[in-house]
């Protein structure tokens, strides 16, 4: 099974978000997981992948495809953003898992 994760910046409050020592923009660093990963398969299913953003305990945001190239693209989207925000994420299509 496929999967990418990468820590990046969040300006809000995941519930709470990962928390590390050092500043981000002169405030404490806080830090979500973005993953992109395939799906296990369900006999006879077609393959799915899902991009997902979570933060340091059971609060995330998911949204999945089923063409691994349109998902990989929203995940690299995602990672490139300075900071990954609840709002940024709700406009690309985003839901609250």
């Amino acid at each position: 099974m496929e999967r990418i994760s990468v820590f990046k910046p969040t300006p809000d409050d995941w519930y709470p978000p990962y928390r590390l020592q050092g500043k981000h923009k002169g405030k404490p660093l806080q830090l979500v997981e973005v993953s992109f990963l395939q799906l296990i398969d369900v006999a006879d299913a077609p393959p799915m992948w899902r991009v997902n953003v979570w933060g340091g305990d059971d609060f995330g945001m998911d949204k999945d495809h089923d063409h691994r190239d349109v998902a990989y693209e929203l995940f690299q989207e995602v990672i490139r953003q300075p900071e990954v925000s609840q709002e940024f994420l709700r406009e690309k299509g985003f839901t609250v898992f």
